[in-house]
C-alpha cells in the first residue's frame, strides 16, 4: 500500500506520513463521503433487513466489481513458496550469508536464478508486483520464517497508526458503516480490514489513484475497543456464539445411571445407554475399572452406596429407545479431516496469491459450516504447518 503507482506505469515509494497528510486533499472530500455514503440513514442498528433502507446511499463505486486478468505471470505455486524461492536462490547465491541476500538487487537476484537453474521462478520484477511490494521488502520478507510473515505484512501496512488527522475519526467511522452496508452486517475487526482494503483496491481501479482508509487499529486505538467503535457508528456488535456446555465425566454420567438405574452397568451397556439418551460421553482412559472406582469415589464423598458387582448383562433391563440427536457425543477431527477442510478452504475462500491466515479461515468458518474450526486442530500441530500439509500455501 506504500507504493504508488504513477502516469506511464513506473512505481514509486511514498512515505505512510506523505499519504496520511494528503489524505484529504488528494481524495477530495465529497468524492470521498461519495463513496463511503452519508450519515443519513435509519435510527436502528444497521442489519442485513436494513440493507434496502440504505443502501442507496452508496454509489456504484462500491459495488462488487469482477477482478478482471491483466495478463501478468502467475506461477504455479502458492506465495509462500514463490517466497522460499526467492530466499533460497539468494542465499545460495550468497553461501548462506543472510546479510549479502537481503542486500541483493533484482538484476543480481535474476542473474542468479538464471544460474541456478530455476525456471519454477518468475523474474524478480514479476514476483515485486505480485506482491506488491518493494523488492528489497521481498528479499527482506523471504527471510523471514513462513509461520511470521502475516504477522511481518501487517507490521509494514502506514495505514494502521494514527496520524489521519482531525476528521480522523469520523472518516473511520464512515468508512465502518460503509463495510457494514458491504456485507450485510456489523462486521468483526477482521472483516472490516479484509473488505476496506477490497474498497482501496476498487478505488484505485476505478481513479488511478487508490483510496486509503483506516484500520481497525486505529479505530481500537481512538474507542478504546472494537465493541466502542461499533456502537459510535451505530451499528450493533453480533452476539457471540453460545460457548458449548462442558461434556460430563464418564465418572459423573455413571453417577447418575445408577441412581436411575439402581445397577452398575459394564462399559458396554453404559456407552449404549448414553448413545441412546444422547448424553456426550469421553474417552474411557485408563479402563472400565477406573471409571468405577472414580464414581464409587464420588458417590461415598456424598454418602451413597454403589453396588459392589456389575450386574451381568442379562440381568440389566432393555435399552432405551433412541432418542432424537440434539447433542453429539463428543470425538476429535481427525487429522484427514482437517487437511480436507484446509483444502477446502484454500479452493473456495482464500484469494488466489494470498497467504492463508488463521483469521481469515475463522471468517471463512462463520459463512461455510463444512469447514472445521481451528479450536478443533488443537494437537495436530499449528496452522500453518497444517496448511502447508494441505498444499495451500
Amino acid at each position: 500500500m506504500l507504493g504508488v503507482t504513477r502516469p506511464g506505469g513506473s512505481h514509486a515509494t511514498t512515505s505512510p506520513n506523505f499519504l496520511r497528510t494528503d489524505f484529504r486533499r488528494h481524495l477530495r472530500l465529497a468524492e470521498l463521503y461519495g463513496i463511503l455514503g452519508s450519515d443519513e440513514g435509519p435510527a436502528a442498528p444497521a442489519e442485513a433487513d436494513h440493507r434496502g433502507n440504505w443502501a442507496d446511499q452508496l454509489t456504484p463505486d462500491v459495488g462488487a466489481a469482477p477482478t478482471r486478468s491483466r495478463g501478468r505471470f502467475i506461477p504455479r505455486v502458492g506465495p509462500g513458496s514463490l517466497l522460499d524461492g526467492v530466499a533460497d536462490v539468494a542465499l545460495t547465491e550468497t553461501s548462506g550469508d543472510a546479510g549479502l541476500a537481503r542486500a541483493m538487487s533484482k538484476a543480481a537476484w535474476d542473474r542468479a536464478r538464471q544460474a541456478q537453474g530455476r525456471v519454477d521462478l518468475p523474474s524478480a520484477e514479476a514476483i515485486r508486483q505480485r506482491c506488491g511490494l518493494t523488492w528489497g521488502r521481498v528479499v527482506e520478507l523471504a527471510m523471514v520464517e513462513r509461520s511470521g510473515r502475516t504477522r511481518v505484512l501487517g507490521q509494514w501496512d502506514g495505514s494502521h497508526f494514527a496520524g489521519w488527522g482531525a476528521q480522523g475519526p469520523a472518516d473511520g467511522l464512515r468508512a465502518l458503516r460503509a463495510v457494514a452496508l458491504r456485507i450485510s452486517h456489523a462486521p468483526t475487526s477482521f472483516e472490516y480490514d479484509e473488505t476496506a482494503k477490497t474498497l482501496e483496491i476498487e478505488s484505485g481501479r476505478r481513479r488511478g489513484r487508490p483510496l486509503l482508509l483506516p484500520r481497525s487499529v486505529y479505530l481500537i486505538g481512538v474507542y478504546g475497543s472494537w465493541a466502542g467503535a461499533l456502537q459510535e457508528a451505530g451499528l450493533e456488535l453480533r452476539p457471540s456464539p453460545p460457548v458449548p456446555q462442558a461434556v460430563p465425566s464418564l465418572a459423573d454420567t455413571l453417577d447418575q445411571f445408577i441412581e436411575e438405574v439402581g445397577l452398575l452397568p459394564n462399559s458396554w451397556y453404559f456407552l449404549e445407554w448414553c448413545r441412546r439418551r444422547d448424553i456426550p460421553t469421553t474417552r474411557v482412559r485408563g479402563g472400565w475399572a477406573t471409571v468405577v472406582a472414580e464414581t464409587r469415589n464420588l458417590r461415598s464423598l456424598r454418602g451413597a452406596l454403589t453396588p459392589a458387582r456389575a450386574t451381568r448383562s442379562r440381568d440389566l433391563p432393555p435399552l432405551p429407545d433412541p432418542l432424537p440427536r440434539v447433542r453429539r457425543m463428543a470425538f476429535r477431527h481427525s487429522r484427514e479431516a482437517i487437511v480436507a477442510s484446509l483444502r477446502r478452504y484454500g479452493e473456495a475462500h482464500l484469494p488466489k496469491g494470498s497467504l492463508p491466515r488463521q483469521k481469515h479461515y475463522m471468517a471463512a468458518c462463520r459463512k461455510d459450516p463444512k469447514l472445521i474450526w481451528p479450536s478443533a486442530m488443537t494437537g495436530h500441530g499449528r496452522f500453518h504447518d497444517l496448511c502447508l500439509e494441505a498444499g495451500i500455501e
